[in-house]
C-alpha cells in the first residue's frame, strides 16, 4: 500500500506539466532504482570505457592471423649500371631503367614467438573482465545510493506527518485552553505554554520541510528529474498548513520492508564484484608477464608475394614475379628489458592480489557490521513500540487529568514531547532497518537482482 503526503509550497509553484493532471509525483523504489541506473553519467561512461576495452582486445587478437597487404613502390635512379660485350661492334647493354616499379599483394605471418602475442591478448580478454565486474560493483553501488536516499525522503516524509499531526494536537489543546481561561477555568499561564507549545510545533514543522525538499532533490537528481521539476521545488516555503502545493507518492515504509526483507538471511558474496575485479586483473598481470617473457626467445616469419615489376633487368619490360620466404630472429642481448618487464608485471600481479584479499576482508567486516547493527535495530524496535503505546495513552490520561485540575499544563507539555519522540524514534528505526538490510543486499549473493 502507499502513501501519499502532501508537500506543502505555494500553489504558484506547481508545475502541471511535470507533475501530471492530478498534480501529483510517483516515484515507488523499483522505478527510482531503474531511473537511476538509466541516467547515470558515470555508469555509462564505464560501459563506454568497457567498450573501449573490448575494442582493444579485439585488435589484439587479429594479431594472431596472417596479414595480407598491397604493396607498391616506384623509384627513379639517375644512374643505370650497364656492361659492354667483348665483342667488336657491340653497343653497351643497360642493366635496368631509370624508372622502377613493383606492385603486388603480400602475405605475411608470424608463426613462431613462444605466445607473445597470444597471450597479450589473453591479457586483454582479462581487463576486458575486469571490466564487466567494474561496471556490475558501480552498478550495486548507484542501487545502494538510491535506496539510501529513497528512505531519507521516505524519513523525511514520515517525520513531517509526525511533526503535523503533533502541530493539530497542539492546536486542538491551545484551542481548548483559550475557552477555559475565558470561563475563568485555566491560567493565562497555561495559555501562553500551550501557545509557546504551538510555535515550537510550528518551527520544528518548517525544518522539517526543509529537509524534506533538500532530500527529494537528492533523490530527483539521482533518479535525472531534477531539471525537469526544478520549478516545482524552487523558492521558499512559505507555508505547512494554508496552501499545500505539491503531492508526492513514494512507497510506504512496509512495502520497502518487505522487498528487501530476504536480505537477511542471504549469504554474503564472496564473488564480490569488486573482488571478482582485482582478481581478473591479477591474472592479465599474469598473462601479460608472460608475454613479456617470450620476448627472450626466437621469432619466426613467414612471407609470400605476388607481384608485377619493371624491369626485367636488362629487358625493359614488365613481368609477373611471386616470392616465398621465411626469417627468424633472435634478440640475444637487450640489456635486461625483457626481465624488468616481467618483474613489473609479476609484482603488479602481486600487488593487486593483496589489494583483492583486502577487498574481501572488509567485505567480511562490513557484512558482519551490518548484521550485528540490524539485530540490534530489530531488539530496539520491540521496545520503541512499546513506547510510542504507553506514550499515547499516557498523554491521553495526563491531559484528561489536566482538564479536571489534577495535573499542570507542563505536565501535559512534557508528555506531548515524550509521545512525539517516541514515534520519531519509532520511525527511524524503521529506516534505520531498511538501510542495514539495502547494505547487506548489495554485498549478498542478491545483489545484482
Amino acid at each position: 500500500m502507499q502513501r501519499v503526503v502532501i508537500i506543502l509550497l505555494p500553489a504558484m509553484l506547481i508545475c502541471t506539466s511535470v507533475m501530471g493532471k492530478d498534480s501529483r509525483l510517483r516515484l515507488s523504489l523499483e522505478q527510482a532504482e531503474t531511473e537511476a541506473w538509466k541516467f547515470s553519467p558515470h555508469l555509462k561512461a564505464k560501459k563506454l570505457e568497457l567498450g573501449s576495452a573490448q575494442a582493444r582486445a579485439d585488435s589484439q587478437f587479429s594479431r594472431l592471423w596472417p596479414k595480407i597487404s598491397l604493396e607498391a613502390d616506384w623509384r627513379y635512379v639517375t644512374e643505370i649500371g650497364s656492361i659492354k660485350l667483348p665483342f667488336p661492334g657491340q653497343p653497351e647493354i643497360n642493366l635496368g631503367d631509370n624508372q622502377n616499379y613493383s606492385v603486388g599483394p603480400m602475405l605475411s605471418w608470424m608463426v613462431w614467438d613462444t605466445g607473445a602475442r597470444y597471450f597479450s591478448w589473453k591479457a586483454r580478454q582479462r581487463s576486458v573482465q575486469s571490466g564487466q565486474e567494474e561496471v556490475r560493483a558501480l552498478s550495486r553501488e548507484i542501487k545502494l545510493e538510491t535506496r539510501l536516499a529513497y528512505f531519507k525522503t521516505q524519513l523525511a516524509l514520515e517525520q513531517v506527518r509526525l511533526l503535523g499531526d503533533a502541530l493539530k494536537l497542539a492546536q486542538a489543546q491551545y484551542r481548548d485552553i483559550r475557552r477555559k481561561v475565558k470561563a475563568g477555568a485555566s491560567s493565562r499561564i497555561d495559555e501562553l505554554s500551550s501557545h509557546q507549545e504551538v510555535l515550537s510545533r510550528q518551527r520544528r514543522l518548517r525544518s522539517a520541510g526543509t529537509d524534506l525538499v533538500g532530500a527529494i532533490r537528492e533523490i530527483l537528481d539521482l533518479t535525472g528529474r531534477n531539471e525537469s521539476t526544478e520549478k516545482v521545488l524552487a523558492g521558499k516555503i512559505s507555508s505547512w498548513i494554508e496552501n499545500p502545493g505539491v503531492l508526492i507518492q513514494m512507497d510506504a515504509l512496509d512495502g520497502s520492508h518487505q522487498r528487501l526483507k530476504q536480505a537477511a538471511e542471504a549469504r554474503p558474496d564472496l564473488n564480490h564484484p569488486h573482488a571478482q575485479r582485482l582478481a581478473n586483473m591479477v591474472i592479465a598481470a599474469q598473462q601479460a608477464a608472460r608475454s613479456m617473457g617470450a620476448g627472450h626467445w626466437p621469432q619466426v616469419r613467414i612471407a609470400a608475394k605476388t607481384s608485377l615489376d619493371y624491369p626485367n633487368g636488362p629487358i625493359l619490360e614488365s613481368f609477373h614475379q611471386n616470392m616465398v620466404g621465411i626469417s627468424a630472429s633472435w634478440d640475444i642481448f637487450q640489456g635486461k628489458r625483457v626481465f624488468k618487464q616481467v618483474e613489473e608485471q609479476t609484482r603488479q600481479a602481486a600487488a593487486w592480489k593483496q589489494q583483492e584479499i583486502e577487498v574481501l576482508r572488509k567485505l567480511k567486516l562490513n557484512w558482519d557490521k551490518a548484521q550485528d547493527r540490524f539485530k540490534q535495530l530489530q531488539d530496539e524496535q520491540v521496545l520503541n513500540r512499546q513506547a510510542v503505546r504507553e506514550t499515547d495513552e499516557l498523554a491521553g490520561l495526563v491531559y484528561q487529568s489536566y482538564k479536571i485540575g489534577r495535573s499542570s499544563y507542563l505536565e501535559v507539555q512534557a508528555v506531548n514531547l515524550q509521545a512525539l519522540e517516541a514515534k520519531t524514534n519509532f520511525i527511524r528505526t524503521r529506516v534505520q532497518i531498511l538501510i542495514q538490510l539495502a547494505m547487506l543486499d548489495s554485498l549478498s549473493e542478491r545483489g545484482d537482482q
